[in-house]
């Protein structure tokens, strides 16, 4: 019985130290693998040297390598840098320049080669502008091709933009006047009031569902969302074609509203 007692003891000390021959020799491995990976990683071969930036009109280039910059000098487990072809967060930098710069509509960050990250943007262009209101101290802001707000415009002498009210009450900026479906089709019903000489001043959203429409003689059209634009314009068209509607300025003066709430029965007031 003792020999054998003495038998399973010696067998357990040599499985014991089996194991922990395997345990030292993993983890003398799995230290010389990440060493011969952060050696890797940081190699100078493969660290980013230069950046450049293509694509920004008005956005100014140092903005843009702020954040890049940013993002290069972060660390991974302390010590590995992501300034490097292998690690560096190009979705977080993309994201960041968006969040933080409303005129670049997209970006696309590359390598050119292992040092130089190369920063492609596009920026919003200016389509139309929406105001805080309509006296002589309003703000404006300028919107892209979607009904995106993304920076401030300047007083403007003579406006060249269709103009835009309601809906928001604080800061606009990084909101959009309604969808861009939605804009678009308001946008065109704007462009086409013009375009048939009945010379709209601005589209105000008193809620998501009605709508005003400021004409320069002093009226305005009062409309909402339960029909398409495209047959309100049918309706006008038909008013002008009729001559219930004439286009000089001296009847245009005359108009006190045109309701075009009410489907094929257009209400026309005049003074």
């Amino acid at each position: 019985m003792r020999s054998t007692s003495k038998i399973n003891s010696s067998l357990s000390k040599r499985r014991r130290l089996s194991f922990i021959k395997k345990v030292v020799y993993i983890a003398i491995f799995a230290l010389f693998f990440i060493s011969l990976l952060i050696l890797g990683l940081t190699n100078d071969r493969i660290q980013v040297k230069s950046v450049t930036v293509s694509g920004n009109l008005s956005v100014p280039k140092e903005d843009i390598l702020n954040i890049v910059d940013k993002n290069l000098d972060e660390k991974y487990l302390f010590i590995i840098r992501t300034d490097n072809f292998f690690l560096l967060k190009r979705n977080k930098i993309r994201e960041e320049i968006l969040d933080g710069i409303k005129k670049i509509q997209s970006v696309d960050i590359s390598f050119s080669n292992l040092n130089t990250v190369e920063v492609s943007i596009l920026e919003r262009v200016a389509k139309s502008i929406w105001c805080d209101g309509t006296s002589a101290n309003k703000k404006c802001y300028f919107m892209d091709e979607n009904g995106f707000i993304f920076t401030e415009a300047p007083d403007f002498s003579s406006n060249p933009f269709p103009e835009y009210l309601g809906l928001f009450k604080g800061g606009p900026i990084g909101q959009s006047y309604f969808n861009s479906v939605r804009f678009k089709e308001i946008n065109q019903f704007f462009e086409t009031l013009d375009q048939i000489k009945l010379n709209p001043v601005y589209f105000n959203a008193l809620d998501e569902h009605q709508y005003e429409v400021q004409l320069s003689f002093g009226g305005k059209i009062i409309l909402d969302d339960k029909r398409d634009f495209d047959k309100d314009i049918i309706n006008l068209q038909a008013l002008i074609d009729n001559g219930y509607i004439k286009l000089d300025s001296g009847s245009l003066k005359k108009i006190k509203y045109i309701d075009l709430r009410f489907g094929n029965k257009v209400v026309l007031k005049a003074n």
